[in-house]
């Protein structure tokens, strides 16, 4: 997954992903960056969902992951 974003922060910026049973199945801690890239070619087809942590903010978005 390729994630920009206009984050400009000194903090580091959190991704967890979660399957839809709500098990944790990747995170990632990164430096401040305008992209990232957070791998998921392990996991297989499904929905997940994704929560992004930068400073204070919180974001969740869902994703469908085809092949």
């Amino acid at each position: 997954i390729r994630i920009n974003s206009n984050y400009t922060g000194e903090e580091p910026v959190q991704f967890e992903l979660f399957n839809l049973n709500g098990q944790l199945v990747t995170t990632q801690k990164v430096t401040t960056a305008q992209e990232y890239n957070l791998p998921t070619s392990a996991l297989p087809p499904g929905m997940y969902v994704l929560h992004i942590k930068a400073g204070s903010s919180y974001q969740t978005r869902k994703l469908v992951k085809m092949h």
